[in-house]
């Protein structure tokens, strides 16, 4: 798994995106500038579109970059069998990219508006056969029960996503097993206060792969004969 990387064409849109590094006309001619992804592809993908530049498997016409070729080498040297570690890989190479004078413009920028939470899930929750699955180790009356998720939205607001369906035909948006079992109050459900503090695994500010990361860590380290978790 990798994001794709696209050598975007340098309009004037992206000059002036860009006008404060002040380049001039020789400078741009030799500077490429690279569009990555947030979304990943197999590498089988990412050379279907490589051949085909079918823009419309990567986005939207209204919110569509002017990409230019795809660059599927370098999708390869950042790419990972783990999504988390894909994910971590191109962030590390977005950073690498704009801190160093290499005649290449990053347009991304790798933001940290990301964090964990944990919303309390009800008894009920122990009748899903999926859930049980996920913690072999829980004894017949746990004491906690678990949702972990991440976001860039703020806690609350992701609480009411899961909770509260959209109209029907709209995108969901939310956890089904939050919906089904979920506690509806914020105040009551959030418990990412007291789960989630282990000094080493900060929960706030983080980048998106470092919330998938954090994530995972604490799903799978909370798990026990008393605590229930649930993350996707």
């Amino acid at each position: 798994m990798a994001a794709l990387v696209i050598e975007l064409s340098k309009t004037s849109k992206v000059k002036r995106r860009f006008s404060a590094l002040g380049l001039g006309p020789q400078e741009w001619a030799s500077t490429k500038v690279l569009w990555f992804s947030s979304k990943l592809y197999s590498l089988d993908e990412i050379n279907e579109i490589h051949q085909s530049k079918d823009w419309n498997r990567v986005s939207q016409k209204d919110s569509r970059q002017p990409f230019n070729k795809v660059r599927p080498a370098h999708s390869e040297l950042i790419s990972r069998e783990d999504p988390i570690e894909a994910h971590l890989a191109r962030e590390a190479e977005i950073v690498r990219l704009s801190s160093n004078k290499s005649g290449i413009i990053v347009f991304n920028t790798v933001r940290r508006d990301h964090k964990v939470y944990a919303l309390k899930l009800k008894p009920e929750v122990l009748q899903s056969k999926k859930f049980l699955e996920r913690n072999p180790l829980l004894a017949k009356r746990p004491t906690t029960l678990v949702y972990i998720g991440q976001t860039s939205k703020t806690r609350e607001e992701r609480h009411d996503q899961h909770c509260f369906a959209p109209d029907k035909g709209s995108r969901d948006l939310g956890s089904s097993i939050v919906r089904r079992f979920g506690e509806r109050d914020f105040a009551k459900a959030n418990l990412t206060d007291a789960l989630l503090n282990d000094p080493e695994v900060p929960v706030d500010n983080l980048t998106k792969g470092e919330a998938l990361w954090a994530e995972q860590y604490y799903g799978e380290h909370l798990k026990s004969r008393t605590v229930g978790t649930w993350y996707n």
